[in-house]
C-alpha cells in the first residue's frame, strides 16, 4: 500500500515539476526575447519560436502522464519492473516525441506553410520527421537509464526531490512575473488611482448629456454632471486598434506603428509601463478582439484579459493545447448547453464591477472597453423601443448578413439606427453597476476616471455605413468625460483628442512622463473648463484602407488630405451630411489649415523612420475568424 501510495504521488509531482519548469523557461525566454528580439526577421523569430516552446513543454507535460502512467504499473509490481523497463522505455520515448512534434507541426504547418501537400509542405513536413528519429534514438537510451535509476531508488525520496524542485520553479516563475521585475523603476507614488472605460463606435451625438435628449443615457449624462465634459473632442483614426494605441502611448499612429498585422514600435513606451513602473498595480479587460496583447496593448499590465480569455490559465494562451480547451469551452459546451455563452457587456461589467469592489494597498490603473456598440447589432429585446412588430422585424435584420451590406434601403437603414441606440441603452443601463460600485467603494474620492470611445459610427451621412474608411465628422466626433476629485465639473469647447489622455494622466498622478509624446496635459481646462484657452489644430491619421489620408481640424472647419493628395475642405457647423463641403473657401484660410496639415504630416514621417519598421505578426485562425465577426476581416 505504501509503494502504491509513493508510486502516486512521484506521477503527480512529476508532472508538476514538468509544468512550473514550462512556465518557468517560458517567462525567461520571453523576458530575453523582449531585450533582444525586436523587429524585422528577428521579431518573426520571436513570435514563432514562443508559440512553438510553449508548445513542446506542454507536449512533453502529456507524453510524461502517459509515461508515468506505464511507471506506475511497474512500481506496483516491483518484482515484475525489468520486464516493463523496456517497453515503457520504447512507448514513453516515441509518444513524448511524437506528441511534442505534433503540438509543433500543427502551429508550423498553419503559419508558415503552404498546403499539405504542396512541395514546400511534404519537404519540411519530411524534415521534420526525421528530425523526430534522429531525436528518438537518445530518448530511448535516456529513458531505460531513468527506469533503472528509478528502480535502485527509494521512491519517498524521488517523491522529496521533485516536491523541492517543482517549489524552486513555482518560485522562481512567481519572481519573474512579479510586478515591475523587468521595468526601470521609478519612485513610488502613493497617488490616485486611474480608471479608464471606452466604449466601441459611440457617436457623440448619441449620448444625451452631448444634446441627443431621447437616446435614453441616464447613467452616461449623470456621470458628466460631476465632470469635465469636452465638447470638441474627436478620436486620432478612425479605427479602433490605431485609435486605441494612439490612447495607451501619446503618438499618432504612423508613429506607434500598430495595425492589423503590425506590432507597435517597441521603442515606444505604454501609459500601463509608466504606471507599473511608479508601483501601480495594472489590469486591462477588453472586449474587441482587435485589441490583443501581441500587439503591444498588454506592454505593462499584470493582467491583460481578452473576452474569451480562460482566466486561471491565462499565462498559457498562446499554446495548442490551451486554445484546443478553449474552442472546447467556446462551441463545444455551448450547444450541449453546459456552459452559455456570455454577452460581450455583460462580461466585462463584472469584471468591472469585482476589479473595482477588490480591496486594494497600493494604487491602481484599470482600463475597460466595451464592444457594445459596435457591430454586429444585436441589442437584447428590452432595449428595443416601437411596435412589437417593428422590433421582431429590425432584431432579425440585425442578426441578417444585410446589416453588414452598405447599400440599403430607408426602412434596414433606419433600423440599423434603432439597433445601434438600443446597444447605447444596454451598455449605459450595465454602467449603473460600474458607478454604483465605484461610489460604494468610495473610489471617487481618490480616483481620475475617464469614459470615452475609439471612434464613432457614420450611418449613411456621406453614403456609408460603419467606421474606419473616412475623416468625416461623425466617424471622429466621440465623447469624452474627464473626472477627477479635485476637479471643477462642467463643460468645455477646448478642443482635444485621445492622444490628450496619457499626459493627462501622467500630469495629475505626478508620474514622470516618458519622451517623444505628441498630446498635451488638459489637466488646466480641467481645473477651469471656462477658459480662456488657444486654440489648436486636431489631427487625424489613417484610415483603415489607406494610409495616407489624413486631415486637421480647427472649429469650425476640418482640411481632410486624400491618398491621392487631394485636399476637401469642411464645415463641422453644418449639419451632418454632404452639404457640409466648402466648395470656394477663403484662400487666406485653406492655406493655414493645408500648412498645418502639411507640417504635421512631415513631422511624424520623420518621426516614424527614426524608430524604424513595426515587427510583423501572425493573427490565428481563431482571431481572424473573430474579426470577420466583427467586420475587420473578409
Amino acid at each position: 500500500m505504501k509503494s502504491t501510495i509513493y508510486s502516486v504521488l512521484i506521477s503527480l509531482v512529476v508532472v508538476f515539476v514538468i509544468a512550473s519548469l514550462a512556465g518557468l523557461v517560458d517567462t525567461l525566454y520571453n523576458v530575453w526575447a523582449g531585450y533582444y528580439l525586436t523587429g524585422g526577421f528577428l521579431g518573426a523569430i520571436d513570435f514563432y519560436a514562443h508559440d512553438t516552446l510553449a508548445n513542446l513543454f506542454f507536449g512533453i507535460a502529456v507524453a510524461a502522464v502517459m509515461g508515468l502512467g506505464l511507471l506506475l504499473c511497474g512500481l506496483l509490481r516491483p518484482g515484475r519492473l525489468p520486464a516493463y523497463e523496456a517497453r515503457w522505455a520504447l512507448i514513453f520515448c516515441p509518444a513524448a516525441v511524437f506528441l511534442a512534434l505534433l503540438l509543433v507541426v500543427i502551429p508550423v504547418n498553419f503559419i508558415a506553410l503552404p498546403n499539405f501537400f504542396e512541395l514546400t509542405s511534404l519537404i519540411a513536413n519530411g524534415l521534420m520527421l526525421l528530425t523526430a528519429l534522429v531525436v528518438l534514438i537518445p530518448g530511448v537510451i535516456f529513458g531505460r537509464y531513468v527506469v533503472k535509476w528509478v528502480a535502485r531508488k527509494s521512491v519517498a525520496w524521488i517523491a522529496l526531490l521533485f516536491s523541492v524542485l517543482s517549489i524552486a520553479f513555482i518560485i522562481a516563475g512567481l519572481a519573474l512575473n512579479a510586478p515591475g521585475a523587468y521595468l526601470p523603476r521609478s519612485r513610488t507614488i502613493d497617488g490616485p488611482n486611474v480608471i479608464i472605460i471606452t466604449i466601441d463606435a459611440l457617436r457623440q451625438d448619441r449620448v444625451d448629456a452631448y444634446g441627443a435628449g431621447y437616446v435614453g443615457t441616464p447613467n452616461l449624462d449623470a456621470f458628466a454632471e460631476r465632470s469635465v465634459r469636452f465638447n470638441r473632442i474627436c478620436t486620432n483614426s478612425p479605427w479602433t486598434l490605431p485609435s486605441m494605441y494612439t490612447m495607451n502611448c501619446s503618438r499618432y499612429p504612423t508613429v506607434h506603428g500598430a495595425e492589423m498585422y503590425l506590432k507597435g514600435r517597441d521603442e515606444i513606451v505604454m501609459l500601463a509601463e509608466v504606471l507599473k513602473s511608479h508601483g501601480y498595480e495594472t489590469e486591462a479587460y477588453v472586449a474587441n478582439n482587435l485589441l490583443f496583447s501581441g500587439i503591444g496593448f498588454g506592454c505593462g499590465f499584470d493582467k491583460y484579459v481578452e473576452y474569451g480569455d480562460i482566466t486561471p490559465f491565462i499565462s498559457f494562451k498562446h499554446t495548442t493545447v490551451y486554445r484546443f480547451f478553449k474552442r472546447m469551452r467556446d462551441t463545444v459546451l455551448p450547444y450541449l448547453k453546459i456552459v452559455p455563452l456570455e454577452r460581450r457587456t455583460e462580461w466585462i461589467t463584472d469584471k468591472l464591477v469585482s476589479t473595482l469592489s477588490r480591496k486594494r494597498t497600493k494604487p491602481f490603473f484599470l482600463w475597460a472597453h466595451y464592444l457594445d456598440p459596435h457591430t454586429p447589432l444585436t441589442p437584447p429585446r428590452e432595449y428595443m423601443e416601437g411596435p412589437e412588430d417593428i422590433v421582431e422585424e429590425r432584431l432579425r435584420f440585425g442578426f441578417s448578413e444585410t446589416a453588414k451590406d452598405d447599400k440599403l434601403e430607408k426602412k434596414d437603414r433606419e433600423a440599423l439606427v434603432a439597433l445601434y441606440e438600443a446597444e447605447v441603452r444596454y451598455v449605459d443601463d450595465r454602467l449603473k453597476r460600474v458607478f454604483d460600485v465605484i461610489e460604494e467603494t468610495g473610489l471617487y474620492e481618490n480616483s481620475i476616471i475617464i469614459i470615452t470611445a475609439d471612434h464613432a459610427e457614420e450611418f449613411f451621412e456621406h453614403g456609408r455605413y460603419g467606421h474606419a474608411k473616412t475623416h468625416f465628422d461623425e466617424v471622429v466626433s466621440i465623447p469624452l468625460m474627464i473626472y477627477v476629485p479635485d476637479g471643477n465639473p462642467g463643460v468645455t469647447d477646448y478642443p482635444a483628442a485621445l492622444i490628450d489622455i496619457m499626459p493627462t494622466i501622467l500630469d495629475y498622478v505626478g508620474a514622470d512622463a516618458p519622451p517623444g509624446m505628441s498630446g498635451e496635459s488638459l489637466m488646466p481646462v480641467i481645473r477651469n473648463p471656462d477658459g480662456p484657452f488657444d486654440e489648436k489644430f486636431i489631427f487625424i491619421d489613417r484610415t483603415a484602407l489607406n494610409h495616407d489620408v489624413k486631415s486637421c481640424r480647427l472649429y469650425p472647419y476640418t482640411l481632410i488630405r486624400s491618398g491621392v493628395g487631394e485636399y476637401d475642405f469642411r464645415d463641422n457647423r453644418i449639419h451632418k451630411g454632404p452639404d457640409d463641403i466648402v466648395a470656394d473657401p477663403d484662400e487666406k484660410l485653406f492655406e493655414s489649415y493645408r500648412k498645418a496639415l502639411d507640417d504635421w504630416v512631415d513631422r511624424i514621417t520623420v518621426e516614424a523612420e527614426a524608430l524604424g519598421s513595426p515587427a510583423e505578426i501572425k493573427i490565428d485562425a481563431e482571431r481572424r475568424e473573430k474579426l470577420k465577426g466583427l467586420g475587420y476581416l473578409k
